[in-house]
């Protein structure tokens, strides 16, 4: 089958492979005989009984590949970025396994000389949705204490299928982008004045292009836009320009306070043309300031892409304020991206952070100066580091019924 490899990634849950390659011929909406749709495949990987064919022994019934319950808290990450990755790009939570998808799996954990074991799950027929479903009531069966990673990566992956916000994209032709931004430089036709009271914005070396409706002349700096993109654009806007009681209905003008010159102007070509210029790196910082405006005015598609964009350009140096907007925009994907990253650069981290982590442990918290996300990057490194001190870990498996 053609672009096997991905296939195979995605069952792997290899997600640094995956989101840094071009997939867009990848038809995110097919079935495998082997993975079933690629829901199936990130959330349960190889779901075909292949013994007595001619394939690779080592990789039969799924081994090699792992799953969403048997892996350990790292990959559950990474496989809960992939399912929102699949998501985003079109994949179907509708789509159900072929009948060649025929094997039956159960999960097993020992613990202390105890073994614990669920009652077998089928795919033929069933969707993605489906068969996690039937994961949580299969474990659920047993003692749900020793489960408790596994329930809460099942809940999760459970939002992301069913969540309105991991919307398709949609391939458009370029010259719809092109018209698009001919209507952004048309100072013409603009009506509404968008100020700032800072023109250069974050020191970061992000100096995205200049385009006609940037009016050089104000101090504060001022963009010209058009009102009826504005209001199809944003509930909030739209209210603000209807009331002629307000500054902004009469004047038609609207203040953006506490962005910058170079934040609103990114912001504005997501609402335009849903893209930015080739060859412009916007920082995080001026998308984090873009991301503030964009959850003010309600424009939820730009936060949405925002948001993914700072998932891709996650770092040690803006880990603490992307996730400190996560947790104040009320955004999950991101949030657990952070999470994600912070387990994977756990030594690093500790490195950076390593006085704060022993006054946290002598019970003198983060400092007073300490943001929320900075006390919750600490608790997530303590954790980790109780973990690999404390008791040994129940070892899961995944199994296939004969």
């Amino acid at each position: 089958m053609a672009q096997q490899w991905i296939w195979e990634a995605l069952a792997m849950g290899k997600e640094k492979a995956l989101k840094g390659v071009d997939t867009s011929n990848f038809d995110w909406r097919s079935v495998h005989p082997d993975f079933g749709s690629p829901l199936h495949a990130v959330l349960f990987g190889k779901i075909r009984d292949d013994t007595g064919t001619e394939s690779d022994g080592s990789a039969a019934n799924g081994d090699g590949f792992g799953d969403l319950i048997g892996d350990d808290v790292a990959e559950k990450q990474s496989r809960l970025a992939l399912l929102r990755m699949a998501m985003e790009r079109g994949a179907d939570p509708d789509a159900t396994a072929p009948a060649s998808c025929d094997v039956q799996k159960f999960w097993f954990l020992e613990k202390r000389g105890q073994r614990k074991e669920t009652k077998s799950i089928v795919f033929a027929e069933k969707s993605a949705f489906q068969c996690l479903l039937a994961a949580e009531r299969a474990i659920k069966m047993t003692d749900a204490a020793d489960w408790k990673e596994d329930l809460e990566a099942i809940d999760e992956a459970i939002d992301i299928l069913s969540s309105s916000a991991c919307r398709a994209s949609l391939a458009v032709s370029e010259g719809v982008v092109e018209t698009w931004e001919r209507v952004l430089d048309d100072t013409e036709s603009a009506d509404v004045a968008i100020l700032v009271e800072d023109r250069q914005g974050p020191d970061d070396g992000c100096q995205p292009t200049k385009w006609e409706g940037v009016d050089d002349t104000d101090e504060a700096g001022q963009v010209l836009v058009h009102s009826s993109v504005l209001r199809g654009a944003s509930p909030v806007l739209r209210a603000m320009l209807a009331t002629k009681g307000m500054r902004e209905g009469r004047r038609k003008v609207i203040e953006a306070k506490g962005c910058c010159l170079p934040s609103l102007r990114l912001l504005l070509s997501l609402i335009y043309t849903g893209t930015v210029a080739a060859g412009e790196e916007p920082s995080a910082a001026a998308m984090l300031m873009a991301l503030d405006l964009a959850h003010r005015w309600q424009v939820l598609h730009v936060v949405q892409m925002l948001a993914s964009a700072l998932q891709r350009r996650l770092d040690i140096d803006c880990l603490e304020p992307v996730m400190d907007a996560a947790s104040r925009f009320q955004l999950p994907s991101l949030l657990s991206a952070c999470r994600t990253f912070i387990s994977s650069h756990a030594s690093e981290l500790r490195g950076r952070l390593g006085k704060e982590m022993e006054l946290a442990s002598g019970g003198a918290g983060s400092g007073a100066g300490g943001s929320t996300a900075r006390a919750e990057i600490l608790r997530i490194l303590r954790s980790e580091c109780s973990s690999k001190k404390g008791s040994p870990r129940p070892t899961k498996r995944s199994r296939r019924v004969l």
